[in-house]
């Protein structure tokens, strides 16, 4: 072969070959040259540069991958984001105070759909609601719905008691009623008064502020000084016994009898000084004050300075002292009695 030819095919050898491969130059430290040329952190900028030209690329791999977690995320959040709304959109609002009646809530306050005391089978009154929007029965009144409820003596018509029975006369057209309020027998229908006949009935539960209940007979038993207070009523409906045990338990009490019923005050030692006893107007009336055994000075005065205002049925005071000064109001009592002696 001549050395020309040799020549052109050397060139045209060289020719064909492909360009060296580009050097890698990274703006990071960290980098190394050859195969470790990558950076040690996922999607830093790597610089490639060939002959004059300089190219910036980013780690295709780690960015895609997180390019697809952020889209799911963003997916997931968008479908959470719709549902919390679609679910606002669709459920009623059930919080009480709102003032819409929703759900297990009986009412609003001041929204009563419609409800009242009548409907509640309490009669009249003014039905609330309570914070809890649950119905206020508070101000409902549960006379007149034929039970007796707590309160009430009686509940419409009584039956099977007579006249006789609250020891009045019988006439002729003799009958008991009960009042508009259900807390008072009616006897005004009734003949005269009996003397010192008293009804052994009771009427309605034994109330819930005696400290007990004996048959007919409500009992509170005062036993230290003002335990009684400055007054005690006697509940309507049944008998009426006050204890009073310690040094001044009653002492200023003024006792308030029940209309129809027995009315007893028993006082032991000096226990009833200044009480006050008002009876009612059947039913016999007593203040009990010859117990001086809780008297440690012995001055059988229990009752020193006590008041006794009677009604139309027997009236009595029983002392042990002539002295105790008591006030004994008979008025228009059948039978009125003081007996004091001293011992």
């Amino acid at each position: 072969m001549r050395t020309s030819d040799r020549l052109v095919l050397v060139v045209g050898l060289l020719a064909g070959c492909p360009s060296p491969p580009p050097v890698l130059e990274s703006s990071d430290p960290t980098t190394t040259s050859g195969e470790e040329g990558r950076t040690k952190g996922e999607g830093s900028e790597t610089s490639i540069t060939a002959g004059s030209m300089s190219t910036h690329v980013t780690d295709v791999d780690s960015t895609s991958e997180r390019g697809v977690e952020s889209s799911e995320a963003t997916s997931a959040g968008s479908e959470f984001a719709d549902s919390e709304s679609s679910a606002t959109a669709t459920t009623p609002s059930t919080f009480c105070g709102d003032g819409v009646v929703e759900g297990i809530e009986q009412c609003e306050i001041g929204v009563l759909g419609g409800m009242d005391c009548s409907l509640l089978g309490l009669n009249r009154g003014v039905l609330g609601c309570k914070p809890d929007c649950t119905y206020n029965t508070l101000g409902c009144e549960y006379c007149g719905n034929g039970v007796i409820d707590a309160g009430e003596i009686c509940d419409g018509p009584i039956e099977g008691i007579s006249c006789t029975d609250l020891g009045y006369a019988p006439s002729a057209s003799a009958s008991i009623a009960c009042s508009d309020e259900c807390d008072e027998v009616l006897v005004d229908r009734c003949g005269a008064l009996q003397c010192d006949t008293d009804p052994n009935i009771a009427f309605g539960a034994c109330p819930e502020f005696c400290d007990r209940c004996e048959g007919n007979t409500c009992v509170f038993t005062c036993s230290t000084a003002g335990e009684c207070g400055a007054e005690l009523d006697c509940p309507e409906g049944y008998a009426c016994r006050v204890e009073c045990e310690g040094t001044d338990a009653c002492f200023g009490t003024i006792v308030n009898c029940p209309s129809l019923h027995r009315c007893d005050v028993l006082c032991t030692g000096p226990a009833c000084q200044a009480a006050w006893l008002v009876c009612g107007i059947a039913g016999q009336c007593r203040l009990d004050c010859t117990d001086t055994t809780n008297d440690p000075l012995l001055n059988n005065d229990g009752c020193w300075m006590a008041h006794v205002s009677c009604g139309l049925d027997e009236c009595s005071v029983e002392c042990a002292d002539q002295a105790a000064e008591i006030d004994l109001e008979c008025g228009p009592s059948c039978s009125c009695a003081q007996s004091c002696a001293t011992l």
